[in-house]
């Protein structure tokens, strides 16, 4: 192939470099004008020929695939005949079924996740906002501003009066208790597929 294309390539130049010559041959008068158009005419048919030859030789030529196996022959086959509602041959039904336990159905057991699907708990948005202590203690008081301080313009020789001021209060809160309690049996725990407490 490569000296296929450099024969292509060498005519190519040497096509060039003749109209290159018969051109000058038309300028210096040993040439006519109708001579060198007909001329031309030959040389770029000639040349698009040359171009497709040489762009045809250097493309890439298609890597040859080995033929398909007789597996993926006979799944094709059989895939076809499906499709188009032509029965099977007897060679090409199932006997193992995954549908029916006794003909193959124990042998292909679903895949159990170690895993729950949780419930999406909504929290409030208080407790973006709430701040938690803890106390030994069974309630809490808390002070509590129940009034704010509060201002007004005045001019630089008007009269000044006295301004709200700030009040304060004592909240008390009680403590509360949550419990969760789930009973369970030491088999269950023993031969449990996944750990509850991470889970729960």
């Amino acid at each position: 192939m490569d000296a296929e294309l450099k024969s292509l390539i060498d005519e190519q130049k040497k096509l060039i470099v003749d109209f290159q010559t018969k051109n000058d041959e038309q300028l210096k008068g040993k040439l006519g004008r109708s001579d060198l158009d007909e001329y031309e005419r030959k040389y770029e048919a000639r040349l698009a020929e040359l171009s497709r030859a040489i762009a045809k030789v250097s493309a890439p030529q298609p890597e040859r695939q080995a033929p398909p196996a007789s597996e993926t022959k006979a799944f094709f086959s059989g895939l076809k005949k499906k499709l188009t509602g032509k029965a099977l041959d007897e060679l090409e039904t199932k006997v193992m079924t995954v549908g029916d336990p006794t003909t193959g159905g124990y042998l292909a057991p679903v895949e159990f996740v170690n895993d729950i699907i949780k419930f999406d708990v909504l929290y409030s948005p208080i407790r973006t906002l709430a701040k938690v202590r803890q106390t030994k203690n069974r309630s809490i008081q808390i002070p509590k501003k129940t009034q704010s301080a509060s201002a007004a313009w005045v001019t630089e020789i008007g009269t000044r009066s006295e301004t709200t001021n700030p009040r304060l209060g004592l909240r008390r809160s009680r403590l509360m208790r949550c419990l969760r309690w789930r009973k369970s049996p030491n088999r269950t725990l023993r031969t449990q597929r996944l750990t509850c407490r991470d889970s729960w």
